[in-house]
């Protein structure tokens, strides 16, 4: 057996059945022990050119030995894309995965061995490199196999740029890549035949001048769903909604611990466990404050403990350090800054915020549950209004607020979040400039309340003055009951509903119409026993205002001193061929490819589509208008795609698409000219 098990020999490769004598050959120079390079400059311009010209020998022989195991890992990610995203090969991508001990699937979505909530992803990388019978091999089998497959998205410069100074200490060296999308770092290790390339676990780190903060983190605590009883929706008083969260402590020389317990005991939110800060947790804190919100409390022991707290509806989190983005209090609400994504070279920045509040009385909760963001005054929506926002020097900015997501709750605490857009943020730009804002919504003094103890069409019910009707029911992956309001709004009611065991079903919402007048729709995603129908009336405004500091922009610097014009590379900046038509699950879709041909990332574009039947004859034409999540197609990108055809008529053999007008994630547009 060999000493180093990133150096297979003939016997150690024997564990993987059918490897070619090409693959063999090739596992033999990428892990040849004195491969290496003169300067860490020249081992990443071998790697970077191994990638731009597709040679994986030549890309991984750059590699330390522990970088190719996870060039291996990250290839398992590109697979498993390929086979969503293109099921004739998914039996193909499984035989490969299965040949090198990748068969279960089960086994891969849990955590390798010797894996614990406290290792790094690197760690678990490698672990994970340990799961493949062959992890060399099985890099370079698949880098062939991914050759034949013709719709994967280039990565536009990803292995490209310029190398900033190199610093070299002993047998590692350290230097920033500049690209047209930012910077990234990049290590390297000497072996004992030179330079090599040193691979993070997140591919040398962050890119799209991402950064992240309290909430904005993502792990088992962001991603889980916290499953908290509904609270019911019942009247309250103006005084109460403004004052009954206001709590007072007197922790002196209590560990962060015992403090942090007490007041969550006291807001009704649960501590997610996490072993790692048990030490840093008995800490000696200080703290006494009277009549103030639960998140203050919970911020000041976190601080003193040199901790920052992370939130979502019902429970509370820890992560070591400050925030590295502002924050603020709106009452019982502390509002943060969780995300600022500094899209490179577009002059793009999307910051996302989050409100949470705990200790509520549970009819504020009830309220709030479901309810979304808008930038108006409206009685059935949270009033979080964004305003333009200006950079930090005063000059003017571009900004756009999204809808949000709906409010979550539990019983005593409410969490929200929203995004704003701004454009043209260019070099000069390196902060967000602090604004004022405010959190309102309406909250009912009144409420008549009914139950449907049965959910069937024509069953009604009397809530104070108004009857209200079952006029439809439709099962599905939903239930929906369609009611008549009486000439009421849906703005009017809150709803209810109930399981089998008298639970309130979480996710439940309603909706309404005025087409032939006034009815309501109620959506429930379980079996539902019974409907508890609100009708809200006096409604009152509460109002909490907020001034929100400054956001700083890290990575300002590598964005455009100035916004470029469209350059098209050709007669058309976005070519697009029709290619086939796939059929999938009993859906016919069209496959097109379409290229970039502009110096620009696109956001959206808009045209028409014409079906196309076996003569080559029109049958049907429809607007085009599609956008992506900023970005629906990177500069310089070639890809296969059927998002523009995922309705077919009946006949449709192919199409044709052309497209009016673009527009950059930048906000520069272009049009096509008009023909005589």
């Amino acid at each position: 057996m060999p000493t180093d098990d990133s150096t297979p020999t003939e016997s150690a490769v024997e564990v993987s059945a059918e490897i070619s004598p090409e693959i063999l050959s090739a596992v033999k120079a990428v892990t040849d022990p004195q491969r290496g390079f003169e300067s860490p400059e020249a081992a990443y311009e071998a790697y970077s050119s191994g990638h731009r010209e597709g040679d994986a020998i030549h890309q991984m022989r750059a590699l330390t030995d522990d970088s190719q195991k996870i060039s291996a890992v990250q290839m398992i990610i590109g697979l498993g894309m390929t086979a969503a995203f293109d099921k004739p090969r998914e039996t193909d991508v499984k035989s490969l995965m299965a040949k090198y001990g990748l068969g279960d699937e089960a086994k891969l979505r849990q955590p390798p061995p010797g894996i614990t909530e406290k290792s790094t992803d690197r760690e678990r990388q490698l672990a994970m490199a340990g799961m493949i019978s062959n992890p060399i091999a099985f890099m370079m089998e698949s880098a062939e196999y991914l050759k034949t497959v013709g719709n994967l998205k280039r990565n536009v410069n990803t292995h490209d740029g310029e190398i900033l100074d190199v610093v070299i200490t002993g047998e590692t060296a350290t230097t920033m890549l500049k690209q047209q999308r930012g910077r990234k770092p990049i290590a390297f290790r000497k072996s004992q035949g030179g330079w090599l390339v040193e691979i993070e676990a997140q591919l040398f780190g962050k890119s799209l001048g991402v950064t992240t903060s309290g909430s904005g983190n993502i792990d088992r605590f962001g991603m889980g769903r916290n499953k908290e009883a509904q609270p019911t929706i019942e009247a309250i008083s103006l005084a109460d909604v403004q004052n009954a969260w206001k709590v007072s402590v007197n922790y002196q020389q209590q560990t962060a611990e015992s403090a942090l317990q007490d007041i969550a005991d006291k807001s009704g939110l649960k501590i997610f466990e996490q072993p790692d800060f048990a030490e840093t947790l008995q800490k000696k804190v200080d703290v006494t404050m009277n009549d103030v919100a639960v998140v203050r409390i919970i911020e000041e022991i976190c601080t003193q403990a040199g901790l920052h707290p992370r939130y979502k509806a019902g429970a509370v989190a820890l992560s070591e350090g400050p925030r590295t983005l502002p924050m603020t209090f709106a009452g019982p609400f502390l509002v943060e800054a969780t995300k600022t994504q500094e899209m490179l070279p577009n002059a793009f920045v999307r910051i996302e915020f989050q409100c949470f509040a705990a200790g509520l009385p549970s009819a504020v909760c009830a309220r709030m549950a479901g309810m979304y963001l808008s930038s108006e005054e409206k009685d059935d929506s949270i009033t979080a209004a964004f305003p333009d926002l200006v950079a930090g020097d005063g000059s003017a900015l571009v900004t756009k607020a999204d809808v949000g997501f709906p409010a979550k709750a539990s019983l005593s605490s409410v969490q929200f979040k929203t995004s704003v857009q701004v454009a043209k943020a260019l070099q000069n730009v390196d902060r967000i400039a602090e604004f004022e804002s405010r959190i309102s919504w309406m909250f009912p003094q009144q409420i008549h309340s009914a139950t449907f103890e049965e959910i069937a069409e024509g069953n009604n019910v009397k809530a104070g003055n108004t009857t209200l009707s079952i006029t439809r029911v439709r099962d599905g992956a939903q239930k929906t009951i369609e009611m008549n309001l009486d000439g009421l709004t849906h703005k009017e009611l809150s709803v209810t509903a109930t399981d089998a065991d008298g639970k309130a079903i979480a996710g439940t919402r309603i909706a309404g119409s005025s087409y032939k007048g006034e009815t309501a729709s109620v959506y429930v995603q379980e079996e539902v026993k019974q409907l508890v129908v609100h009708v809200m009336q006096d409604n009152v405004r509460a109002d909490f205002p907020f001034r929100f500091p400054e956001i700083p922009l890290a990575n300002h610097f590598d964005q455009p001193a100035e916004l470029e014009q469209v350059i098209i590379d050709g007669d058309d900046p976005l070519p697009i061929e029709f290619l086939r038509i796939k059929e999938e699950n009993g859906n016919r879709s069209s496959v097109f490819r379409w290229s970039n041909q502009t110096n620009k990332d696109v956001f959206l574009v808009k045209g028409r589509i014409e079906f196309l039947d076996a003569d080559g004859k029109a049958i049907k034409e429809l607007e085009v208008n599609q956008q992506g999540n900023r970005i629906l197609l990177d500069f310089a990108e070639t890809e296969e795609t059927n998002f523009f055809g995922n309705w077919l008529p009946e006949g449709t053999e192919s199409a044709k698409i052309n497209f009016n007008s673009i527009e950059f994630v930048d906000t520069t547009t272009w049009t096509a000219p008009e023909t005589s």
